[in-house]
């Protein structure tokens, strides 16, 4: 299985978020984690571990109730 290595620009772009919300989602502790290719100080990250982590997120969000904005509920007249 091929795999192609992504920088961060490239996983900004994938999950169409700036990059304070991707910061505060690798702080979480719940992100995959990046490699560093030997005498580089450049993170990146396995495109197949990135995809295997939005197929989970997906199925957390499936687990859980959907919500329903009150504003979303039809009004009787």
């Amino acid at each position: 299985m091929s795999d192609t290595l992504l920088k961060k620009p490239d996983i900004l772009k994938i999950l169409k978020i700036g990059r304070n919300k991707l910061y505060d989602i690798i702080n979480s502790g719940d992100f995959i984690k990046p490699m560093r290719l030997p005498n580089t100080q450049i993170d990146l990250y396995s495109n197949n571990e990135l995809q295997d982590w939005i197929q989970k997120q997906k199925e957390a969000r499936d687990k859980t109730p959907s919500f329903t904005s009150p504003n979303s509920q039809k009004r009787e007249n």
